[in-house]
């Protein structure tokens, strides 16, 4: 099970701004770009981010109505993959965190009566968790393209037809406490900033989408 770690990370303002919750960036007054800026400086300077990915290729045993089948016939339930993965004989299962460093920072501004610097720094982690993961998405798919394979779009639990609670599955299949990811009694993925993928691999000399 591949683990890749030293990733780089993005940091876009745009899309930061847009995942603090403000829709448009343009209309953002300068102290708070400015504010931003300092806080992408101290997430870079003190390393707040350690990024990290596991991830596993499984052969798809079964394509049912509501669940895939895959090695050791562990089922991933749900609509959206038999529908969307009809042509797939594999699939890639990641899961991918930044650590605990910035979401601890985040609390220590809270408890220090600095909500809103905590919550713009919040929005900062997320937006490099997004980034950093889809970078690793299109980092996988090329690299089974050029083994000659086409892949599917990256699916993550929460979407419609992928409950949630299939993360169990997911973090199982690759081991992710191997990184530091576990799942609390409520199905909270710990580190917050961590999610899980799945991928599909379409041979073409076997079938076509």
């Amino acid at each position: 099970m591949p683990i890749l770690q030293d990733l780089r990370v993005k940091f876009d303002m745009k899309k930061i701004i847009q995942r603090q919750g403000f829709q448009d960036p343009a209309r953002i007054k300068p102290e708070m770009k400015e504010l931003n800026s300092r806080l992408v400086e101290e997430v870079q300077s003190q390393e707040l981010i350690k990024p990290i990915v596991v991830y596993e290729v499984y052969k798809i045993l079964g394509n049912e109505h509501e669940k895939i089948i895959v090695e050791g016939n562990i089922n991933i339930l749900g609509t959206l993959l038999p529908e969307r993965l009809t042509g797939a004989d594999r699939i890639v299962v990641l899961v991918s965190t930044i650590g605990s460093r910035l979401e601890n920072r985040v609390k220590e501004y809270t408890a220090n009566k600095e909500t809103f610097k905590g919550m713009m720094l919040d929005g900062i982690g997320s937006s490099a968790m997004h980034s950093m993961t889809q970078d690793v998405c299109a980092l996988i798919s090329k690299k089974m393209e050029t083994e000659g394979y086409k892949t599917s779009p990256a699916f993550l639990p929460g979407m419609a037809g992928f409950p949630l609670t299939e993360q169990v599955s997911l973090l199982s299949l690759v081991k992710a406490e191997r990184i530091g990811v576990t799942l609390s009694s409520s199905g909270i993925m710990i580190p917050r900033k961590s999610t899980s993928r799945v991928i599909g691999i379409i041979n073409p000399q076997i079938t076509t989408v």
